[in-house]
């Protein structure tokens, strides 16, 4: 097995030593622009979702008001992750994600206090004073963590601004290849 993978290798090489500069560039421009392409795709049908339904990466993100802000100052949303959930699965101290608590139109994460198997209601809260019971339903899903840089750019693209500036940022990595791609020379006329 070694020697087939150090003929392959061998191989490899002494195809890429026969082509020339011009034709390397070439296929890296064809490669890069098969990948954007794909990347647009991927983007756009994440903007078209407006439902959620697409997981984007097998994740669920939505914005809510992170855990730990003071109730009566500026509110701050951050991206998260959120998992299904199961009430069987829960325990008095995890978090879990609920729409619209404090008369604010937001998703919070809260924090289970109890929970009541038997008619399947939550007791939760977000700042240790005020709690809410509601079913399993109501309940969004369970806290899984703050979305990293990618979950985060691919939210965004889930409204227009956001899915605007990746079309725009993938135009432009399509344009920085192609100019380094190929000599554009100036023309010197004299006049």
């Amino acid at each position: 097995m070694v020697e087939s993978i150090t003929k392959l290798y061998r191989r490899i090489k002494v195809r890429l030593k026969s082509l020339n500069k011009q034709d390397i560039k070439k296929h890296l421009l064809l490669f890069s622009v098969v990948v954007i392409v794909v990347h647009g795709f991927y983007v756009t049908l994440i903007y078209v979702d407006r439902d959620y339904q697409f997981n984007i990466l097998n994740k669920t993100y939505v914005s809510a008001v992170a855990p730990g802000q003071s109730i009566n100052d500026v509110l701050y949303t951050d991206v998260i992750v959120i998992r299904d959930l199961t009430i069987d699965t829960l325990n008095s101290g995890d978090k879990i994600v609920s729409y619209g608590d404090y008369g604010v139109e937001e998703y919070w994460v809260m924090q289970v206090d109890s929970i009541n198997e038997e008619i399947n209601t939550i007791t939760y809260t977000y700042d240790g004073t005020v709690a809410y019971t509601a079913t399993d339903d109501d309940i969004i899903g369970a806290y899984a963590r703050s979305a990293n840089l990618i979950g985060t750019v691919y939210y965004a693209a889930t409204y227009i601004r956001g899915y605007v500036l990746l079309v725009l940022i993938h135009l432009f990595f399509i344009a920085m290849v192609y100019f380094s791609t190929y000599e554009h020379k100036e023309d010197n006329k004299v006049s």
